[in-house]
C-alpha cells in the first residue's frame, strides 16, 4: 500500500542500538507527516540472516545463468542475502502506546558503506495521545519517544 508522506509535521530521533543477527539494528529517526509517518534505520555490519528461510525465484535463476562461472556462487549468496532481508523486512510492524492501527505502506533498503539502511512507512499518522511508536522488527520491539527533543 502506498502512503503518502508530504506535509511534514515532526521528526524524533531513534533510540540507540539493538543487538539482532550479529549486527547492530538502530531506528534513526522517526518522521511524522499529516498522513502518516516514516521510520529510518541502519543495521551495521550486513545482518546474518543466514538462519531465515528463502528461496531464489525464476528471475534470480535466470540472471545468474547469464553469469560466468566464477561470478555465479558469489551472485547468489547477494541474491539469497537479499531474499532472506526481504522476509525480514516485509515482516515489520509498528505500534504505540494508544492503540492505534497501522497499515504498512512502502519499504525499502539499501546498501551503505558498513551496513543496509532502509524505511519503512505507515498510515495514520501517529495522534497526539501517542506517546512513543514501536517498530516490531526482527523479534524485537524497538521504541521510539515521540516528545520534542529539548
Amino acid at each position: 500500500m502506498r502512503v503518502d508522506i508530504t506535509d511534514f509535521v515532526a521528526g524524533y530521533p531513534g533510540s540507540g542500538a539493538v543487538s539482532m543477527f550479529d549486527a547492530d539494528f538502530r531506528v534513526v529517526a522517526v518522521l511524522v507527516y499529516r498522513e502518516g509517518f516514516a521510520v529510518d534505520w541502519v543495521i551495521r555490519p550486513d545482518p546474518n540472516v543466514s538462519p531465515i528461510a528463502a528461496e531464489l525465484d525464476d528471475s534470480d535463476h535466470r540472471f545468474i545463468s547469464r553469469l560466468s562461472e566464477a561470478l555465479r556462487p558469489e551472485a547468489t549468496e547477494e541474491r539469497l542475502f537479499a531474499r532472506r532481508l526481504w522476509t525480514l523486512i516485509d515482516a515489520a510492524t509498528v505500534t504505540d502506546d494508544a492503540g492505534t492501527r497501522y497499515r504498512p505502506g512502502s519499504r525499502g533498503w539499501e546498501s551503505v558503506r558498513g551496513g543496509t539502511a532502509g524505511r519503512f512507512t505507515f498510515a495514520p499518522a501517529p495522534p497526539a495521545a501517542a506517546a512513543h511508536v514501536s517498530l516490531q522488527f526482527g523479534g524485537r520491539s524497538i521504541p521510539t519517544q515521540l516528545s520534542q527533543v529539548k
